[in-house]
C-alpha cells in the first residue's frame, strides 16, 4: 500500500469512524449508561447513569424502591466518573430516604462532595438546603463547609433569591434558624 492510498484510506475512515463513535455515545446517554453489543458492553457514560437517577429522585416524595434504584445507578456514574458532584450528593439524599434519617455514610458522602467541590455553582443550593433540613444530624465541619458555600453563592448576585428561597422553605426549626442567621449575615455584608 502507497502513502497516497493509505491517506485516502484514513480521510475515508476517519468521519466513517466519528459517526460511529458519535451514535455509540448517544446510545450510551439516552439508552440508560451503556451501549452494549449483545452480552459486551462497549461503552458505558457517566451521565447516561446520572439522568435516569436524577430523575427517579425529582418526583416530591420519591419512593424507597426508587431511592435504590437511584443509588445503583448513581454508584454506576461515579464508577465512570468518580468526580460527578450530583451522582455523590444523590447518594446521600437516597441513603436518608431508605433509612429515615441522615446516617453516618451519608455524612460520609456530603463529605466527600465537599471534597470535591467546595462551592457547587449547579447543586450548591441544594447541598445547602439538604444540610439545612437535618440540621441535627451534621457535624460541625461539615456545616461549616456548607454556611461557607451559602457565603460565596451569595457573593453571586444570580443566586441570591435562589439562596432566599431555599433558607424560608427550610422546614427544620434547627435548620431555619441557621439558614436565617446566614442570610441575615449575608445580607448585612453585602451593605458594607
Amino acid at each position: 500500500m502507497t502513502a497516497r492510498s493509505l491517506r485516502l484510506a484514513i480521510l475515508v475512515a476517519a468521519p466513517v469512524l466519528t459517526a460511529g463513535l458519535s451514535l455509540l455515545a448517544l446510545t450510551a446517554l439516552n439508552g440508560g449508561g451503556a451501549a452494549k453489543l449483545g452480552p459486551m458492553t462497549l461503552l458505558e457514560l457517566s451521565a447516561g447513569y446520572a439522568r435516569p437517577a436524577e430523575k427517579l429522585l425529582a418526583t416530591p416524595v420519591p419512593s424507597t424502591s426508587e431511592a435504590r434504584e437511584a443509588a445503583e445507578l448513581s454508584r454506576k456514574a461515579l464508577r465512570q466518573f468518580p468526580y460527578d458532584n450530583s451522582s455523590w450528593l444523590r447518594l446521600a439524599y437516597a441513603s436518608r430516604l431508605q433509612n429515615g434519617a441522615l446516617t453516618d455514610d451519608a455524612v460520609a458522602l456530603l463529605r466527600r462532595s465537599y471534597e470535591i467541590a467546595g462551592v457547587d455553582i449547579y447543586a450548591g443550593v441544594w447541598r445547602i438546603g439538604f444540610i439545612l433540613e437535618n440540621s441535627q444530624s451534621i457535624p460541625r465541619d461539615v456545616r461549616m463547609s456548607a454556611k461557607k458555600e451559602f457565603e460565596a453563592l451569595w457573593r453571586d448576585y444570580h443566586k441570591r433569591d435562589e439562596l432566599q428561597q431555599m433558607a424560608v422553605a427550610v422546614r427544620n426549626p434547627a435548620g431555619r434558624l441557621s439558614g436565617a442567621l446566614w442570610l441575615n449575615a449575608a445580607k448585612a455584608s453585602a451593605t458594607k
